[in-house]
């Protein structure tokens, strides 16, 4: 599955309803009840930190930032489609 089609999905707008969130801790508490896998994301390009940025990992699985990059750190809360 490319990143286009993944945002044709309906889990994807499932994830962008639910950063929408105002606090984290909920935000991530909600999504792993709903079975989503969150994982930390290390971002080595300090550009990207917005939400909702989408990747594609080596192994065919696409990674969705929920969280924005954490102040001061160089990572950010993903979930792994």
């Amino acid at each position: 599955m490319t990143i286009d089609e993944f945002k044709k999905t309906v889990d994807y707008r499932v994830i962008c309803c639910f950063c929408k969130i105002p606090f984290i801790d909920t935000r991530i508490s909600v999504l792993e009840e709903l079975k989503y896998t969150i994982s930390v994301h290390v971002i080595k390009n300090d550009k990207i930190e917005k939400i909702k940025y989408v990747t594609k990992t080596k192994n065919d699985k696409i990674k969705i930032l929920v969280t924005n990059r954490i102040k001061g750190e160089k990572y950010a809360f993903c979930v792994i489609y």
